[in-house]
């Protein structure tokens, strides 16, 4: 795969992850007649942010500097947990954070729980290396 490739679908996984996670939070707002546009104005308000964190994020991957966490592993983990509760309590459907719950319950189980967020691409990592090795 080029290098241009690779760029386009790293960028698609990431909108994924936003499509699909502002389709869950705006299903939470409505299972409490909240306003989605709201939700929509203030993710543009908090944009800049996002952007600082993805930056933050990408710099601790590459350099693997993930011992001294802004929000650590453990913390994002209990969040995931918390929104699977939410959806089961409110009936709303609840597949999204469900999926994503046992790559962080790996992660906190391998002992990265008091490390940044992003070792969770340890396990990514772990999960490609034993596809990759040979029989």
């Amino acid at each position: 795969m080029g290098s241009a490739s690779a760029k386009a679908l790293a960028v698609i996984s990431y909108l994924l992850g936003t499509w699909l996670g502002f389709a869950h939070g705006a299903h939470i707002l409505e299972s409490e007649n909240q306003r989605v546009d709201s939700f929509g104005s203030m993710i543009t308000a908090i944009a800049p942010f996002l952007g600082e964190e993805a930056k933050y994020q990408g710099k601790v991957i590459q350099t693997s500097h993930f011992e001294t966490p802004e929000s650590s592993l453990k913390t994002s983990a209990d969040s995931v947990e918390r929104l699977v509760q939410r959806a089961r309590e409110s009936g709303i459907h609840g597949e999204f954070p469900a999926n994503a719950l046992p790559l962080f319950a790996k992660a906190v189980e391998a002992g990265y729980g008091n490390e940044e967020v992003s070792a969770i691409i340890k396990v990514l990592r772990s999960s490609s290396a034993s596809k990759q090795s040979p029989a």
